[in-house]
């Protein structure tokens, strides 16, 4: 009787999850905010260390992050188009994302917009894509050889 009440609950729960759009575009757009308000500020709360020295690292990672979560928002989108291309729209999307946020800072006090940082932004974004589509790819050949 207890494994019928499991399989309801994860039959329901799925159902929440492929079809709330909320669930996934949420932390995306929270995440869009906080970058955003981090370019807003005159100074971020980094060390002087890394805004010298890692700044190219820290544009890759922040946008790594946005373009996996991205990803994952339109892989579980129910439009067709979405759901097929989600690896190269998270690239786009993270890529225009990133330019919008250099043109933004070129209008923060104390604050820059770059060329090269808009280009670490793109990177990150693919990069992450390249090895979610790698991932899935390994994982396709070894089911098939299993």
């Amino acid at each position: 009787m207890k494994i019928k009440k499991n399989n309801k609950l994860r039959i329901i729960w799925h159902k929440i999850l492929k079809h709330n759009i909320f669930f996934f575009w949420t932390p995306v757009f929270l995440y869009m905010a906080i970058i955003f308000y981090f370019s807003s500020t005159t100074k971020p709360p980094i060390p002087e260390l890394w805004i010298s020295t890692k700044t190219y690292l820290l544009h890759f990672i922040e946008y790594s992050v946005l373009s996996f979560i991205i990803g994952i928002a339109l892989r579980h989108s129910k439009h067709p188009f979405l759901n097929k291309h989600h690896y190269v729209l998270a690239i786009v999307i993270a890529g225009l994302y990133g330019i919008s946020d250099e043109f933004h800072q070129a209008f923060v006090p104390g604050r820059f917009a770059t060329i090269s940082d808009a280009f670490m932004d793109f990177v990150g974004a693919l990069a992450t894509q390249l090895i979610r589509w790698l991932l899935k790819q390994e994982k396709t050949i070894i089911d098939k050889v299993i």
